[in-house]
């Protein structure tokens, strides 16, 4: 499960989609409609496609996940993706009072996903990211750093995938530069851009580290 989840936190963190996976998922749902596993990876296919904008989306990734947590209600994953989906809804949400209802429900599932399995770091990042963007408002943002830092510093990280480190870094580096923490967020651009110099994280914080030379 862990190698599928990875790819779709990619796909997520690329602003890309591979349609293919879609499809497969669908079908291995299709043969198998219990299986926790499927109904989670589908789910945070469909939860990416709502990143992008498409609410429907965001509901079939709702509802799949909330099958995963019938059938496996100590699933910290899929509590930590659906705790996502409704910052999503809030964000699509017309009525102020339902935007701000689904984020603190949102986040509140976060918090206990994290609680749950303090150790997983997929669930780490899902709640580090989606701290990261949410309005400031909601002060989450040290979330996202406590939860950066914890990962960067596990010692399962040093054994990930060097492109999955870059990942990890460059975002770490948004979320200190939302923190006006300048100077430790070109030290993360730069690790990104050492760890895995050809990958696409690298060229995100390429021009990170260029445009504040520039602005010097």
């Amino acid at each position: 499960m862990k190698h599928l989840v990875f790819t779709c936190l990619l796909l997520a963190f690329a602003g890309t989609f591979a349609q293919d996976n879609l499809h497969s998922l669908q079908e291995q749902l299709k043969a198998d409609p219990q299986n926790v596993e499927v109904l989670v990876n589908l789910a945070i296919v469909y939860h990416d496609q709502g990143i992008a904008g498409d609410k429907k989306a965001v509901g079939k990734s709702e509802k799949l996940l909330n099958q995963a947590l019938e059938l496996e209600k100590e699933n910290s994953l899929a509590l930590a993706y659906l705790g996502s989906v409704y910052t999503l809804k809030g964000r699509d949400a017309l009525l102020p009072w339902n935007k701000m209802s689904n984020v603190e429900t949102g986040v509140d599932k976060l918090d206990k996903a994290v609680d749950m399995t303090p150790d997983d770091l997929m669930v780490r990042i899902v709640r580090a990211t989606n701290s990261m963007n949410l309005p400031s408002m909601f002060h989450r943002l040290q979330y996202s750093l406590k939860d950066f830092n914890y990962i960067i510093h596990s010692n399962k990280f040093q054994h990930w995938p060097l492109q999955e480190q870059s990942m990890v870094h460059y975002n770490f580096g948004l979320a200190l530069e939302k923190d006006k923490n300048e100077q430790e967020a070109i030290k993360r651009f730069e690790l990104a851009m050492q760890i895995a110099p050809e990958s696409s994280w690298a060229e995100k914080a390429t021009a990170k580290v260029t445009s504040y030379k520039n602005s010097n």
